[in-house]
């Protein structure tokens, strides 16, 4: 821990350095030339050993966990399933005996529509008779008084 809290001191009390290289090589000192460097990388370095370290530890003991969970999220499932399934069953005769019901209704409404309609085709004859029968009539009728006219002249 001391030497963390040494390097973290070095990390805040760290400078901005120029490399000297580019310096000399670009011959003049511009924005884009300017380079710079800490000592953050050495304390990085032992951060990320000790990061990939714990990771590692990490990757090594989260299979087991994730096993465990599913294996209880197939039991769950299995359950689900077997609930889903019985449930089904015992909804199923009484959907079918409504199905059933359904379609017999439908049937005796068909059959009441088919008398219906045959009901009202008899009516419709007995009146299209009537008025063929009133017809006749009426030119009888008017024949008679036709033939009594001319008798009269």
């Amino acid at each position: 821990q001391k030497v963390v809290e040494k390097e973290v001191e070095d990390i805040n009390t760290a400078k901005l350095i120029v490399d000297a290289a580019q310096v000399n090589v670009a011959g003049e000192v511009n924005a884009a030339s300017i380079t710079t460097t800490d000592r953050a990388s050495a304390t990085m370095t032992i951060n990320e050993v000790t990061l990939a370290q714990a990771l590692m530890e990490i990757k090594s003991t989260k299979p087991k966990a994730k096993g465990i969970v599913l294996q209880e999220q197939q039991q769950q499932q299995f359950l689900q399933r077997n609930q889903k399934t019985k449930l089904q069953a015992e909804l199923q005769p009484e959907f079918d005996k409504e199905q059933r019901l359904t379609s017999e209704k439908a049937q005796q409404e068909e059959e009441a529509n088919i008398a219906l309609i045959e009901t009202w085709d008899d009516v419709q004859a007995k009146i299209d008779a009537d008025y063929q029968l009133a017809e006749r009539l009426q030119a009888v009728e008017q024949q008679d008084l036709t033939d009594a006219e001319k008798a009269t002249l």
